[in-house]
């Protein structure tokens, strides 16, 4: 029997994205290829990309709380945090 751990991730997710928040997609996923082509979506429908908005020098509760806005942060941040989840 191997000393391998099993886990289960359920639902992983925030319920937020606040002003300590701002930058942390560029710190955990900036290589990441679904980050650009969720970016690459959202432009074409033309909302501001997630990058921008995680990038941005300042915190803005106007744009960062929209709701089409706060959504795609949250969700973004929720699959980094997910990739980031050691599986071995």
């Amino acid at each position: 029997m191997s000393g391998k751990k099993t886990a289960v991730v359920v639902c992983p997710g925030r319920g937020s994205y606040n002003r300590t928040e701002l930058g942390y997609l560029k710190q955990v996923a900036a290589d990441r290829s679904w980050l650009k082509q969720f970016d690459t979506v959202r432009e074409q429908l033309g909302l501001s990309t997630v990058t921008a908005l995680d990038q941005a020098p300042a915190f803005s509760s106007r744009e960062h709380l929209k709701a089409e806005n706060a959504a795609a942060l949250i969700y973004s941040c929720g699959i980094a945090d997910f990739a980031a989840i050691d599986r071995e």
